[in-house]
């Protein structure tokens, strides 16, 4: 069993043979539009190769990077993770990113659900941030879902097919 185990998915560390499926998950279009800053250009195969290599390494620690996968059948379908540690003020940042055919089914939730449980339950952190752009509305109701709520907005923030959007900055504090 994983550590980080759930129902639908688990998370693991990233492995060498991960790198077609994660670059596969990470150029679908729509997800670069509403989930990377940067101009949505497709990750090459060497560009993920460093990805993975340095998700393998945990040469980031105490910044982690989790592959996600299906229970059952153990197919990769993203990853999430934190990073900018703070550990004076014990929060951190947190992403996520899901393949185009597992959006919308719960996997995000629940992978999201795990990440922060191990930030609350084994980091000891007080505050999870994250940054959703106003138009990805299928992610901010996750995010409030799992108790996420809106501190701020960086108003046109974000150029994105021909339209200025807005960046909305949202956190999660522990219950302890």
């Amino acid at each position: 069993m994983n550590a980080l185990q759930g129902k639908k998915v688990y998370l693991r560390a990233y492995k060498e043979d991960d790198l077609i499926e994660s670059v596969n998950n990470v150029n679908h279009y729509p997800s670069r539009v509403r989930g990377d800053n940067d101009p949505p250009f497709p990750v090459s195969l060497e560009e993920g190769r460093k990805y993975i290599e340095k998700a393998i390494k945990a040469e980031d620690k105490p910044n982690f990077t989790f592959a996600i996968c299906r229970t059952g059948d153990d197919k990769l379908i993203g990853d999430c993770g934190l990073f900018n540690f703070n550990a004076t003020n014990r929060n951190c940042k947190i992403g996520i990113g899901l393949g185009a055919d597992y959006q919308g089914q719960g996997y995000g939730y629940e992978a999201l659900s795990l990440l922060n449980n191990f930030i609350f339950n084994e980091l000891n952190l007080n505050k999870i941030k994250l940054n959703v752009f106003s138009f990805n509305t299928p992610a901010i109701k996750c995010y409030q879902k799992l108790g996420f709520v809106e501190e701020g907005r960086l108003k046109n923030e974000l150029y994105r097919s021909g339209q200025w959007h807005d960046v909305i900055l949202m956190a999660l504090f522990s219950k302890g």
